[in-house]
Formats: structure tokens, C-alpha cells, sequence
């Protein structure tokens, strides 16, 4: 509180004064979005998800995930919004080679500029191919021997061999 004098009809008199402010809104954030790249998930020998988070900071937002080697078949571009907290993103890219090295990074951007987030690294399991069985070979059966009978004669001297 401020004491002012004020001159009423040439006499001085004190008067108490109180200033007040209105409080001023926040102003409402605008800036180049905010971005962090999260680890993969659900990761196959041909599949995985992309994880992030965006905050478009007050501003309409697009964003995406780029990876390398640019394996696979599916877009990742998705609008975040314009809201002033982070929004999770993911996308399931599918079509990936099997026992690869992937890095993926989530990019976005508004009127304010592009960000890109931190690079994130993961590995394809590699296919192991199922072992074929040998077979057990089948026992060929032995033939049974016919037997033989050897006949010797000895009036007649004679050897025969009778089935």
C-alpha cells in the first residue's frame, strides 16, 4: 500500500492507495516439439515396435520413426496433436531380415522446427533353422536259410543235397 498526497481545496490530504495487478494468464507454450526415443519392443526375427514420446509444445505436431538399414513396410508418420504434454507414439514395422542390427530414431515436427530424438539400437533375432531328424532306417529282415539236407547213400555212394 502507497500513502499519496492529494491537494483537496488547497488543504494536503493523506490518501492510502492500493495497486493491484490482475494476475496474468500463462502463456500458452509454442515452441519445437520435444522428442525422446524409447527402446524397441515385441522384437522378432522380422518385426518390432517403434517407441517414443512427443510433446508438441502448443503447437499442431506431426511426427515419424526413421531407421536404418530402411527394412520393412510401413508408415510411421502420425499427427501428435497440439496439446502441451507427451504423447506416446508407436508403430509395429514389419518386414525386417532376421539377425539384423536396426537404429530408429523418432522425429517430429511444427511451425516451430524439427527435433529429432536420441538413437536407439536393436537386433533381430536370427532365424534357427529347425533341425531335420534322420530317420531311423527300417531292419531289412535277414532271409531265413532254406535248410539243406545233405543225404550220403552208402550202398549207393552217392551225396545228394535235398531242400
Amino acid at each position: 500500500m502507497k500513502w499519496k498526497r492529494i491537494a483537496v481545496m488547497g488543504a494536503a490530504i493523506p490518501l492510502a492507495v492500493t495497486f493491484s495487478a490482475a494476475a496474468a494468464a500463462p502463456a500458452a507454450k509454442t515452441a519445437a516439439p520435444v522428442v525422446t526415443t524409447l527402446a524397441a519392443s515385441a522384437v522378432t526375427s522380422t518385426t518390432a515396435a517403434f517407441n517414443g514420446s512427443v510433446n508438441p509444445e502448443g503447437l499442431s505436431t506431426t511426427s515419424w520413426f526413421q531407421w536404418t538399414p530402411p527394412d520393412g513396410d510401413t508408415s510411421t508418420v502420425k499427427a501428435v496433436g497440439s496439446g502441451t504434454a507427451p504423447v506416446a507414439i508407436s508403430a509395429t514395422v514389419t518386414g525386417l531380415k532376421p539377425g539384423t542390427a536396426y537404429k530408429y530414431a523418432v522425429y517430429a515436427w511444427n511451425s516451430k522446427g524439427q527435433k529429432t530424438g536420441a538413437t536407439v539400437s536393436f537386433t533381430t533375432p536370427a532365424v534357427t533353422p529347425t533341425p531335420t531328424p534322420t530317420p531311423t532306417p527300417t531292419p531289412t529282415p535277414t532271409p531265413t536259410p532254406t535248410p539243406t539236407l545233405n543225404v550220403f547213400h552208402p550202398d549207393l555212394g552217392v551225396a545228394r543235397q535235398m531242400a
